[in-house]
């Protein structure tokens, strides 16, 4: 990885954008510290205004990093994890947050870290880390385009039953009635409870009814859990009756004597 990101600080910007592989040199201005304020977030070529930008990788030889369209993998404390993709290459990006930087949505108005969930597509520059091995960002500014004003991140409280877990990434699939399948993410910072009682994610079964706290992002209907609650006794506001059949008529999950 080492001699890749020695590639990377060559006399050269590369341009990754999608659909091919662009070389550029380096202008006097690259490196002026310019592309670490809000305009280094603007229109690319392969932006279209208030919409979701094309992906887009750029690493200066001083180590100045502007990347467009990165997908949010991970939010653990100050740490954002996303990758950017074409076709079967993947780059795995740790983009670090310090105090003094800056978040913003597709209007270029203010959010906050915590506005910031796994599914949503990000832009960000600052400068890369070199002390550390992969691809490592201290960000300057980042920008949501998933929080935007008609779908904005929000507290939310969800009632459901499980219908997939991937204990690897230490998420699932809930099924709520009037929304459909919600991916629910999990981290360190979530809390679980079972019938009132401390519980971990392993206390998890598929066909559980939950009770879900946390960020809700409308766009990509995934919800950043701050707490998880397990009861077979959870009232929900459709009957579990009622979700069973919704289910069973979808995926089959349920046999139609249960």
């Amino acid at each position: 990885m080492n001699t890749l990101i020695n590639r990377f600080l060559r006399q050269a910007v590369i341009v990754f954008v999608a659909g091919g592989l662009a070389l550029a040199p380096i202008a006097a201005s690259a490196n002026s510290g310019n592309d670490n304020d809000n305009r280094g977030m603007g229109m690319g070529r392969n932006e279209v205004k208030n919409n979701i930008p094309g992906l887009e990788v750029q690493i200066g030889n001083k180590g100045n990093v502007l990347v467009r369209g990165a997908k949010v993998t991970g939010v653990s404390g100050s740490v954002i994890s996303a990758v950017t993709a074409w076709g079967s290459t993947n780059l795995a990006w740790s983009v670090k947050v310090a105090s003094s930087t800056k978040f913003v949505r597709s209007e270029d108005k203010t959010i906050a870290l915590s506005n910031i969930v796994v599914g949503d597509t990000v832009s960000f520059n600052g400068t890369l880390d070199t002390s550390v091995s992969g691809l490592s960002v201290n960000a300057s500014l980042i920008k949501d385009w998933s929080a935007s004003a008609s779908a904005s991140n929000h507290a939310n409280s969800l009632n459901g039953i499980v219908t997939a877990i991937d204990s690897a990434l230490s998420s699932f699939t809930l099924a709520v009635a009037g929304i459909g399948a919600v991916a629910v993410q999990t981290s360190s910072t979530t809390s679980f409870t079972e019938d009132g009682k401390a519980a971990t994610f392993g206390a998890l079964s598929l066909g559980d009814t939950l009770k879900v706290s946390g960020l809700l992002n409308a766009a990509s209907t995934t919800l950043s859990a701050i707490s998880v609650s397990i009861s077979d006794k959870l009232k929900i506001s459709t009957s579990k009756k009622s979700i069973k059949k919704w289910l069973n008529s979808h995926w089959g999950i349920f046999s139609n004597q249960d």
